[in-house]
């Protein structure tokens, strides 16, 4: 498909893997956490990603995929939402 994955390193994922457990899934939605996430998507716009996946459903509470980021945000939860309804409506 011509599609390359660009994945945060290891430091960054074990930040996102301690904000998911630590505090989305407490229900804890901090501004600092915001920052760190858009902070993790411009570095991945600094390595040459076109867009990134929100691929947890408690990511996509924290970034809406219409916040403001240096790359499009794709929510992986909204996305498998739209397409059960477009397959049963089809």
């Amino acid at each position: 498909f011509g599609i390359e994955a660009i994945t945060p390193d290891e430091a960054a994922r074990a930040e996102v893997h301690r904000l998911i457990y630590e505090e989305l899934c407490r229900g804890r939605f901090e501004p600092a956490s915001r920052e760190l996430l858009q902070a993790q998507v411009a570095a991945l716009a600094d390595r040459g990603a076109q867009a990134a996946i929100l691929g947890c459903t408690e990511l996509g509470l924290l970034l809406p995929a219409d916040s403001p980021a240096a790359l499009p945000l794709f929510d992986s939860t909204e996305l498998q939402a739209r397409a059960a309804v477009d397959w049963m409506l089809g």
